[in-house]
């Protein structure tokens, strides 16, 4: 029987094994490697000190979206928890498996897939690419194994045993006894104004507003929380584009032409609320702090100081997936324009496919849904009006 890490000895374990991400980070007093972290264990219901199994190496378990529908908030904050998780054990210098099941058969999709006229199977697929891509688009370390719920959960037993080191779910599905540490993710109430505020956030500004609190915290999600921790997340992001462009004469370019990430020690107030229990809310504290550092020192003119801080800031959004130079976050159109610009051209196209079909004229609708997805522009009809979206 395969170890619960040996990923690729069986066909229900396929994946690849992951270096720890970033380098092992120094300090005046402790490195990363030498961990002190403490989490929340819901069956203890205390906070208390993060023991394995095996020395090194953590297994993750998440229960995923079940069938049918797009990621919600709280399920895209339970990734967005779940991958800050991963991150910092990684760059603690342990291997981290993460295992995300599919739930694709249960009564909930047995009654959409009979409302729909769909099998149930094809449910399943949709909602684990949406899944897929609503991860993909907050920057979350897709999981090394996916198993499906009907026909595979005996295999993920086998391979992983039927109790993981930390079990991560939202705090109204957490079952205590499938993690040795379990993590009950807070409940995200959404409010009317969130939808619109989303559409003009970036997907960055949505994962620091998803991050920002504490994970067992339930938060609010609404226009105005999010627009200001989006409002919170551009002053780190000026200080760092800031930071890196006065830096740039001194650092080697890299081939694409930006400045490599300099090698970073972090503030031990940042690794210390870290530690403890993933107090992340404690942790932007100290970035918000040595990006106002930095920022003096841009003033005065003092590089040194300035390298020391944006190393310093951009080695602690690393850890949490929010580094603005990240190559992920990459965008020539960081205000929105373009996307509004596309999305008006679509909708243009749509009105005219809606056209062609009420006058009869079905060759010319299909040749515009043609184009558009030749174009790259998936689109999905729902019961509010066409959906689109880029093909990833």
């Amino acid at each position: 029987m395969p170890e619960w890490n040996d990923i690729g000895r069986g066909a229900a374990c396929r994946g690849t094994m992951r270096r720890p991400i970033g380098r092992i980070i120094a300090t005046g007093s402790r490195t990363l490697v030498s961990m002190t972290l403490h989490l929340h264990d819901s069956a203890a219901r205390e906070v208390r000190p993060f023991q394995t199994v095996h020395p090194g190496r953590v297994s993750l378990y998440v229960r995923g979206t079940t069938a049918p529908g797009r990621p919600d908030m709280g399920q895209l904050r339970l990734a967005v928890c779940v991958d800050i998780v991963i991150r910092w054990l990684e760059a603690s210098g342990h291997r981290v498996t993460y295992c995300r099941n599919v739930t694709d058969l249960d009564n909930a999709v047995r009654v959409a897939a009979e409302s729909a006229g769909t099998p149930w199977w094809v449910l399943a697929e949709r909602a684990r690419r949406h899944d897929t891509q609503g991860n993909a688009a907050l920057a979350c370390r897709p999981p090394d194994v996916d198993p499906r719920a009907v026909s595979q959960v005996p295999e993920m037993i086998s391979c992983f045993g039927p109790v993981f080191d930390i079990h991560a779910e939202r705090t109204d599905l957490i079952r205590a006894g499938q993690g040795r540490y379990c993590l009950p993710v807070g409940q995200a109430s959404v409010a009317g104004s969130m939808s619109a505020a989303a559409d003009r956030a970036r997907a960055v500004e949505v994962r620091y507003f998803l991050a920002q609190a504490h994970y067992r915290a339930a938060i609010e999600c609404s226009g105005a929380r999010l627009e200001e921790a989006a409002a919170a997340y551009q002053r780190i992001e000026r200080f760092v584009t800031r930071a890196d462009r006065m830096m740039s004469g001194a650092v080697a370019i890299a081939p694409n032409g930006k400045s490599p990430a300099l090698p970073g020690t972090v503030p031990i107030s940042f690794a210390a609320a870290m530690d403890d229990d993933l107090d992340v809310p404690r942790a932007l504290m100290a970035v918000h702090a040595t990006v106002h550092d930095g920022n003096y020192a841009i003033k005065s003119g003092d590089r040194d100081a300035v390298a020391a801080s944006l190393a310093q800031v951009r080695t602690m959004l690393a850890a949490l997936g929010l580094d603005p130079l990240n190559p992920h976050w990459a965008t020539p159109d960081s205000t929105g324009r373009l996307h509004g610009v596309i999305d008006g051209l679509v909708g243009l196209a749509l009105r005219q496919q809606e056209a062609a079909r009420a006058r009869g004229d079905y060759a010319s609708a299909g040749s515009i849904r043609d184009t558009l997805e030749t174009m790259g522009v998936e689109v999905e009809d729902t019961a509010t009006g066409p959906r689109w979206e880029l093909k990833r």
